[in-house]
């Protein structure tokens, strides 16, 4: 029996296009806290001299960066540059960009802030999916045919850490989540 070729951390690209000013987004849109939603504001003359009636017609008061892309990030155009729906808000909410943003509850479109934290690289690569083709349930536990024995293992900063191998698969799977409490990993379904 072949072993996985590796298991694969769900890591979503993060789009690192510098974003526009707090100053800009907040003239532009609104955000509502509890329910994670964004909505273009009705703009001056001075933002668009010759197309704000018609612009401020079609699209004040509607939702903002509200499209689905590939990954179950909410995206939209800003100025025709396509940008995250949770970057823009936390820059909006804190007045910087984040190096990567975490959704704690693991829904991609769940933009509402008690939901969104700042994270390092390292740390949202914890965000653990069990893969569709694992065989054991659980994220680093497979068999080792050449040992008769369940493997357990660990992804730190980019590298794999073998934590030792077991007769029961219920023991390697204990190993495995006293390791990502240790580390704090975070289970996703």
């Amino acid at each position: 029996m072949a072993e996985p070729v590796s298991e694969r951390v769900h890591a979503p690209r993060q789009c690192k296009k510098p974003l526009p000013s707090r100053d800009y987004l907040l003239r532009r849109l609104t955000y509502d806290p509890d329910s994670g939603k964004l909505r273009w504001m009705a703009v001056s003359q001075d933002d668009m001299p010759k197309a704000f009636r018609a612009w401020n017609k079609r699209y004040a008061g509607t939702a903002a960066l509200s499209w689905k892309n590939q990954d179950g990030y909410l995206c939209g155009n800003i100025d025709s540059v396509l940008y995250q729906a949770h970057r823009i808000i936390w820059k909006m909410q804190f007045g910087v960009e984040a190096e990567e943003i975490d959704h704690i509850n693991g829904v991609r479109d769940d933009n509402r802030l008690e939901n969104l934290r700042e994270v390092t690289r390292s740390i949202n690569m914890h965000n653990i999916y069990v893969r569709g083709d694992n065989k054991s349930g659980t994220t680093g536990v497979c068999w080792a045919e050449d040992r008769k024995a369940w493997r357990a293992y660990i992804d730190v900063d980019g590298k794999r850490r073998f934590i030792g191998r077991f007769d029961s698969i219920a023991a390697a799977v204990a190993a495995r989540k006293a390791a990502e409490e240790r580390l704090g990993y975070i289970r996703r379904a």
